[in-house]
Order: C-alpha cells, then structure tokens, then sequence
C-alpha cells in the first residue's frame, strides 16, 4: 500500500503531507511511492533517521553544514530515464551525459557535508569512479562535453580542424581548405559517437550504485522534511508495542491549526486501546468521529515512517487500518449510504476470515437504519471482532448494546457551564472530549438541550419532547 493511495482517502493525512517542504525536485515521487511499514525493525529504522536528522537541525554547531546540504538538495534533478538507459542499448547523448555528471557531483558534495557532520544519518555510495568518467579533466564544473582527453586522435582532428579555420588561406587554396574542414568535422563526429557509446558502456557498470544514490538523496531530502514538520506541528517520535496502543495528549493537526486561527484550544485527549473490541458512545457533538479520524492518522503516520501528534504514543504495527467515516463514501458513489457501509463491513470481515492483523475503526455503524435493526447489527459486530481479537473502535448513538467487548464514553458537555449564550462559535468551550470508562448501556440524550441553547425554534423542540414522553410510557 503506498502512500499516495491512501492520502486520495484521508484529508488529515493529506493535510500533514502537504506540510512537507521538500528540497528537492525528484523527492516528491519518492514520498508518495513510500510503503505501509509492517515490519518493526523498518518503522523503528525510519523514525530513528528522522530523529538523528532532528538532532542534527537542532544543532547549531552544524547549520552552516545542513544549510549547506539543503542547498545542494535544491539543484537535484531527477535523472532516473537517464540512469534507465544505462540498462539498456540506448547510447547516452550529451544531455544524459551532463545530467549524471551534475548529479554525481553534487550528490559527492553531499555525501561530504554530511560526513563533516560527523553524524552517519545515511550511508551515501561514492560516485567518485562516475566522476571519473564524466569529468576527465577533474575540474568539477558540471558542464560536459567530449573531451579532448578521451581520445588523442580526436585532439588531433580537432586541433588541425581548428588551424585551418583560422588561417589566413588566398583565395585559389579557399575551397580546398574548407573541403578539408569538413572532413575532419566529419571524422570528429564519427569519434565522438564512439566515444558516448564507450562512455555509455563505463558507466553502465556503476548504474546500480547510481540507483542507490539517487535513492539516498530523495531519502535524505524526505527526512528533512518529516524532521522539519515533526518540530513545526509538535508531533512526537512513537515507541513501537507489541501488546497495546497508548496514545497520550492525542490531538488532530488540521483541527488543531484551524482552532488556533480562531483563537481557540484544541483538547488533546488520552486513549488506551487493547487488542480487542471498543465501543465509544457520546452525545452529538462531542468529538468521536475526530477522535477516530485521529486515531487512524496516527496509525498511519507511524506506519509511514513519521513522528506522531501526541505527547507520547506507543503504536502496535498492523497490516491495514480500516477507517469508515460517514463522510469518506466517495470510492463507492452511486452506492446508498447503507449499502456503501455494508460493502464495508464485508470487506472487514473477509481480512478478519484472512487473519489479517488489521485496526478496524467505524463510524457510527448501520447509523442509516432503524434503531431496532441498527442496535442489533452494531452488537454482532462488535461480537465478531471480541471474538477474533481485533483491534477496533466503533462509535455509536444507540443504546441498549448488550455485548462483552470494552465501552468507553466521551464525557460530554459539561452541564455546569452550559447557559443560554452557547453558540456554534463557542460550542467546544461547553465539552470536555476525555474519554471515560463506561458500564451504563444509556447512551447520553442530550440532542434537544443542545438545540434548545443553540435557539432552535421551541415550538418544533416542545413536539419533539411530547413525541417522547408517549414513546416512554409506552
């Protein structure tokens, strides 16, 4: 799974990406080429070159040498079709030419800045047997052309070429002198023809090292990067567990960010989840869907190698997150909404049947059906996966769920500070959005007392009330 699939499907994921300030032009492939990490030694791996490279910013002993290597990491440019040629009977022009020969000195600047840091973030290949290739005459300029030095004939042709055109000839020798450049004219070309072939031939046989180094330079240039908005957003290094996802301090970036604009606090929340089934109730309003929505970016953060926002977190790896959120039904358009989410929970269960290691996370399951039908679809649900051990949230409006798996509720509005001045602009000051261990199978009914203080017309709440009373005493 890579990872510009998945941000086509995950806003918040999308939204941290983007935060990305990537130096170089051939980096962003890369990234977007990335891998779901499944295994722990290559998550532990990549978080750990990103927290090297964050040491290595933070230093400022060594910011004239990072600041340096930025601006080389500026002038790359993506030479793969060149390097892909090698592997094939294309005989390099002179374009191609230059663009390994830029490249390979520039990538040898880095590699040195980098080890006068004397921190091995990356371990960079040496090009220097391409330099020598590309640039006999060792005088590093990136420019190329066919040497003199490659062949003393073609000096020579050259040479007597370059006579005859500037010597001071009578008009009766004219036309024989320039019969005699144009032959050799001809003569260079034909060897300087044969030269790209034997220079394509050299340099066919470093091609590997050449795909290696260029690799590096775009990893090097994405850690920057992940290092950068890692201390930009406040995001954490995660700790990788076997047994249990602790997230402390939890917040969501985009929110975040947006809150702060308006002058407003996001509350970060704590979540402990076991490997086994959660059921997370609460009133409207009161931050589930973010809290799941947070949740899975974090999964996915860590799984492709970037820092967490948390204040600590200890991430169990999966194979795949599964997040289904009332808003991401796009992939399954002309679909009803309930059809949609069945596909969905199909497809659950068929990883489930696979003994996928997946983390499961819905949103307001069967939420489109009637509450009988609902309840009892949401509680086998929950049952399957309590009894397959898998990791999932499910988030619920319904009460009466009986079943074993874990329930947590999210505390809600706090009802000595709600009054009358309750806004939409205010709402998230009247909720505290922590979550609670639950036993009680009530779900919080607080929808009317919310559309009473955000002035909903009475006389609509006062029916909706009277409606309720006779479904009690019924």
């Amino acid at each position: 799974m890579e990872l510009k699939k998945v941000l086509e499907r995950n806003p918040n994921l999308k939204f941290v990406v983007d935060k990305l300030e990537l130096y170089s032009g051939l980096s962003r492939k890369y990234l977007y080429a990335s891998r779901f990490k499944t295994q722990i030694a290559d998550i532990e791996l990549e978080l750990n070159l990103i927290e090297h490279v964050f040491a290595l910013l933070k230093n400022p002993a060594q910011e004239e040498f990072t600041s340096k290597i930025k601006i080389k990491l500026m002038q790359f440019k993506d030479v793969n079709g060149s390097i892909r040629n090698l592997s094939t009977a294309t005989v390099l022009d002179d374009v191609e030419l230059f663009e390994l020969k830029h490249f390979s000195l520039l990538q040898d600047d880095v590699r040195k800045l980098l080890a006068l840091t004397g921190t091995a973030v990356l371990d960079m290949p040496s090009l220097e047997k391409v330099i020598a290739i590309l640039d006999p005459q060792n005088q590093r300029i990136p420019g190329f052309y066919i040497y003199d030095e490659y062949s003393s004939k073609l000096a020579e042709i050259r040479k007597e070429y370059k006579t005859i055109k500037h010597q001071e000839d009578s008009h009766e020798y004219v036309d024989v002198a320039n019969s005699k450049a144009d032959m050799l004219f001809q003569q260079s070309l034909v060897l300087e023809d044969e030269i790209r072939e034997k220079l394509t031939q050299e340099l066919s046989k470093h091609k590997e090292t050449l795909k290696e180094a260029i690799d590096k330079i775009a990893h090097l240039d994405i850690l920057i990067a992940k290092a950068e908005v890692a201390d930009k957003l406040h995001l954490t290094k995660p700790e990788v567990s076997k047994e249990t996802t602790i997230l402390q301090g939890l917040f969501n970036p985009q929110l975040k960010e947006l809150l702060q604009s308006k002058g407003k606090d996001f509350q970060a929340v704590d979540i402990c989840i076991p490997q086994r089934a959660h059921l997370i109730t609460g009133a409207n309003m009161a931050g589930k869907t973010v809290l799941l929505k947070s949740i899975a970016l974090a999964q996915y953060l860590m799984q492709f190698g970037f820092y967490v926002p948390a204040s600590y977190a200890g991430i169990v790896p999966v194979e795949e997150v599964v997040l289904c959120i009332s808003d991401d039904q796009s992939e399954l358009a002309g679909l009803s909404s309930f059809a949609a989410e069945m596909m969905n929970v199909n497809s659950i269960i068929q990883l489930i049947r696979k003994k996928k290691k997946i983390f499961v996370l819905i949103d307001e399951l069967a939420r489109t059906t009637n509450p009988v039908e609902g309840t009892a679809f949401v509680a086998s649900m929950l049952e399957l996966l309590e009894e397959n051990k898998v990791r999932s949230l499910i988030t619920t409006h319904y009460s009466g769920i009986e079943t074993n798996c874990r329930k947590l509720r999210v505390k809600g509005f706090i009802r000595e500070k709600l009054n009358t001045d309750l806004t939409i602009d205010n709402i998230n000051d009247y909720i505290d959005y922590s979550l609670v261990e639950e036993q009680d199978q009530i779900v919080p009914m607080e929808a009317l007392q919310i559309a009473a203080l955000l002035n909903v017309d009475a006389s609509l709440l006062e029916r909706a009330r009277s409606l309720m009373k006779k479904t009690e005493t019924k």
